[in-house]
């Protein structure tokens, strides 16, 4: 049981382009994991199905923790070529990005947009509130839950992956340019 990492980046940057975004960013955290590869397969596939430039000094590979999304940013800064938003692999990555563009001068989302992946209850808690492609553990937890159940009751596995899909939460790290939710 996994959740759709794919669809759910692609969804989100076709929110992000309907809303007049076109300069995206990416964090990848690591491609050699199935979450790096699964996100950033779905960050490349987006940008090319919306027409949009795939500039790989805007993908920069570096971890999932905090200092990870730090040193993105930093890294991004010193290219003087800053996008509009940045998509963090996860929200530990948008936190250690929004330490950066602070720590830079720089302001959430007046100055850079950012959005990861992540829970809506911590999205909730940053400074301003995170867009996320929001992952419900509950939801997977019922639903394995109810696999297991099922199972049990009929004495066979099925041994069938099972996708959950994810949802795109606006919050306000992201400026609302075209009024789209």
């Amino acid at each position: 049981m996994v959740f759709d990492d794919d669809k759910g980046v692609r969804m989100a940057i076709d929110r992000l382009v309907v809303a007049g975004y076109s300069r995206i960013a990416h964090f990848a955290g690591y491609s050699t994991t199935n979450i790096g590869k699964e996100r950033l397969g779905g960050y490349k596939a987006a940008l090319i199905n919306n027409s949009l430039i795939v500039r790989d000094k805007w993908i920069i590979e570096g971890g999932f923790e905090l200092n990870d999304g730090y040193h993105s940013f930093m890294k991004l800064y010193e290219r003087h070529n800053l996008p509009e938003i940045v998509l963090a692999v996860n929200d530990r990555v948008a936190l250690g990005a929004y330490k950066a563009i602070r720590e830079l001068g720089l302001r959430v989302p007046e100055d850079i947009g950012v959005v990861g992946f992540g829970f809506t209850e911590t999205a909730e808690m940053f400074n301003p509130p995170l867009c996320v492609i929001s992952q419900d553990p509950r939801k997977m937890g019922h639903l394995a839950a109810n696999r297991l159940m099922d199972e049990i009751q009929s004495s066979s596995v099925s041994g069938e992956e099972i996708r959950i899909d994810e949802t795109f939460q606006w919050n306000s790290s992201v400026k609302q340019k075209n009024r789209v939710q």
